[in-house]
């Protein structure tokens, strides 16, 4: 089960879930990217992943909950399509602008703790009750 978020607040909340596993759809190219986002341990910053044909590949980082770095360490190319394409997502995210150009969506499954989402208004925002109320909702 796939469920487009309905507004970007929602969907940067899941993204910063510290589990977080996202699907963005350009609305305007219908290119698509699926991306692992996951807490560092100890911190403040998000490891990002991108799902290729050889499986999830590391891609970069989320520093201060606000910028995506592309880094030495990516297994793919500085500049990757993937790696701009998140990019642009966080930041429209963050600033709640260009919604109408993308899809955003998640498996089903809390963006916190990866559980299956049961309930409707759960699986709405992408994260289960017990997570949302940890994480101060």
């Amino acid at each position: 089960m796939s469920t487009q978020f309905a507004n970007p607040a929602d969907a940067l909340n899941y993204l910063k879930a510290g589990k977080a596993t996202i699907t963005a759809v350009s609305t305007v190219t219908g290119s698509h990217y699926v991306y692992d986002v996951k807490r560092a341990k100890n911190s403040d910053a998000f490891y990002v992943a991108v799902h290729t044909g050889n499986g999830a590949q590391y891609l970069g980082m989320i520093f201060d909950g606000e910028k995506f770095v592309q880094t030495a360490k990516s297994a793919l190319p500085k500049g990757a399509k993937s790696a701009k394409a998140f990019g642009w997502m966080l930041r429209n995210l963050r600033n709640g602008s260009n919604w109408e150009q993308i899809e955003v969506r998640h498996s089903g499954r809390c963006g916190r703790c990866s559980r299956e989402l049961t309930d409707p208004v759960s699986q709405d925002r992408g994260i289960g009750p017990v997570c949302f109320a940890k994480m101060g909702g």
